[in-house]
C-alpha cells in the first residue's frame, strides 16, 4: 500500500510540474508499466505512424527503514522513453524531455507535495544521475530514486 501511493504521489508530482515545464505536458505517465498499456502505434502495420513518448514509474523493491519503524525505503526507477526518428522525438528533443523531468523529480518541494493529501508520508527523495540507452526501438532514460515513506 505504501508502495502504491508512493508512486501514485510521484506520478501527481510530474503532472503538476508539467505546468512549468510545457515540453512534459501531456506526455502519458503509466504506473508500473506494462506493455498493454505504453502508447504507440496500435494498427496491423509494420511501420509505426505516430509517436509513442511516455514516461513510466515502477517500483523496484522496498525494504523497512532501518531506523524509522513503519516506514518504507523504496527503490523506484523512473523512465522516459522516445522513439527516435522522423514520426519520434530528435536528439534535442529527447534532451528537452530528459532536462525537463530531471528538473521536475530533482526539485526538493517533490517531498513535500508527496506529503500532502497523498495518504503518506514522504521524508526524502534521493536519486542519481539519469542514464540513457536503447531499448529495442525505443530509446529510454532511466532516473533511479530512493524514497523514504510511511503511510499516514
Amino acid at each position: 500500500m505504501t508502495t502504491d501511493l508512493s508512486l501514485a504521489a510521484l506520478k501527481s508530482w510530474i503532472t503538476y510540474r508539467a505546468a512549468a515545464y510545457s515540453v512534459l505536458s501531456g506526455v502519458p505517465i503509466l504506473l508500473r508499466d506494462t506493455q498493454a498499456e505504453r502508447p504507440g502505434d496500435d494498427d496491423e502495420d509494420e511501420v509505426a505512424d505516430f509517436d509513442a513518448t511516455f514516461i513510466s514509474i515502477n517500483d523496484v523493491g522496498a525494504e523497512e527503514h532501518a531506523i524509522q519503524r513503519g516506514c518504507l525505503t523504496m527503490d523506484i526507477e523512473v523512465m522516459l522513453r522516445t522513439v527516435p526518428g522522423d514520426l519520434g522525438k530528435t536528439d534535442a528533443e529527447h534532451t528537452a524531455l530528459n532536462t525537463a523531468l530531471y528538473n521536475a523529480i530533482a526539485d526538493t518541494a517533490a517531498i513535500e507535495y508527496c506529503s500532502s493529501g497523498t495518504g503518506i508520508q514522504c521524508f526524502d527523495i534521493r536519486g542519481a544521475a539519469p542514464t540513457t540507452e536503447a531499448d529495442g526501438a525505443m530509446r529510454a532514460t532511466t532516473f533511479k530514486l530512493s524514497m523514504v515513506a510511511c503511510v499516514v
